[in-house]
């Protein structure tokens, strides 16, 4: 039992015990036979992996190396190949980042500027059109001369007088000349000038008005406005227009405008007793009644109070006549 072998009891021939062989047969040997097979000490065959798959495996578990820097890349440090200090992916990406918004700001900028030379290039083009319609056009000079408020004043002698600004451009006219041309047509007070765009002027007048009627040659009453400028002749007073006892000439304008100005704020009871009202001067004012009685009445200032001093001292009816001063109202004095 002891004596046999494994090889009698299958029936095999007996297998003689070979020397084994070194490492790198046995390696060339697995190499050259290609099925990756081994023989062990006892005859058994083990198999092993191929040899060839270890390399790629190593391979694919190995990171890949990084591509070397070049020359004059950020992150490359002089004087060793293929070297890049920490962060360089960084610095790379903000590089690009910066470029890319360089070249947004400089288009805007582009934009910018090409918006604002458009946007001058269109106010210089209109302001030039405007500057023409305005000063070099015949479409806004002036064609019409509109004449408002004249009664007395014939409306062609104002025209006449601003007609030398006919074919001007609107925008030329100087409204104060034109006025002053007008205000020398007679009867003319004031003149008030304005621009009727496209192509009139409108002159707007404000005639003189008579404030009384004083005595004139030949009988008559000349109508004299507030200035004492005659503005007609007539043979008998407009009704509502009082008769004053006034050398305009002489006692000037102010004194005209303080005997109307009395003439408007007597009384009644005492308007029924005067019979004329004059002025030497503005503080000279003075009346005749009826009864021939003289009454030195002074400036125009508390006539009330003098029209009460004046029926307060009046002589009765039937006495002679008498001169009365109420220039000082609480004292009126009677000179007989």
């Amino acid at each position: 039992m002891t004596g046999r072998t494994p090889s009698s009891r299958s029936g095999l021939p007996p297998v003689s015990a070979q020397p084994a062989a070194p490492a790198s047969s046995g390696r060339s040997g697995a190499s050259s036979g290609g099925s990756g097979g081994a023989a062990t000490g006892r005859g058994r065959v083990v198999q092993r992996p191929r040899q060839a798959a270890r390399p790629q495996a190593r391979q694919a578990a190995r990171p890949a190396a990084p591509a070397r820097a070049r020359q004059g890349e950020p992150g490359a440090r002089p004087g060793v190949p293929g070297s890049r200090p920490p962060g360089w992916r960084t610095a790379a990406l903000r590089s690009t980042v910066s470029r890319s918004s360089a070249e947004r700001f400089a288009a805007r900028v582009r934009r910018r500027r090409r918006r604002r030379a458009a946007v001058t290039g269109s106010a210089m083009a209109l302001g030039l059109v405007l500057g023409w319609l305005l000063f070099g056009s015949s479409l806004l000079a002036v064609r019409r001369i509109e004449v408002r408020g004249v009664h007395r004043v014939p409306a062609a002698a104002v025209r006449e007088a601003v007609r030398f600004e006919i074919g001007h451009p609107m925008a030329l006219v100087s409204p104060d000349a034109a006025a002053a041309h007008a205000s020398a047509v007679p009867l003319v007070r004031s003149v008030r000038v304005v621009r009727s765009w496209p192509s009139t002027l409108v002159v707007e007048v404000v005639e003189r008005e008579p404030i009384a009627a004083v005595p004139a040659a030949g009988g008559r009453l000349a109508l004299v406005d507030g200035d004492g400028v005659v503005v007609e002749t007539v043979a008998a007073a407009p009704a509502g227009l009082p008769v004053l006892q006034v050398d305009v000439a002489t006692a000037g304008p102010a004194a005209l405008r303080a005997a109307r100005a009395v003439s408007d704020g007597l009384p009644q009871p005492v308007r029924d007793q005067v019979r004329s009202i004059g002025a030497a001067s503005p503080d000279g004012v003075q009346l005749v009644l009826t009864d021939r009685s003289t009454v030195q009445w002074g400036s125009a200032d508390r006539s009330a109070d003098k029209a009460q001093a004046l029926l307060a001292v009046h002589p009765k009816p039937g006495e002679r006549p008498t001169v009365i001063d109420v220039t000082a109202p609480d004292a009126p004095a009677v000179h007989r």
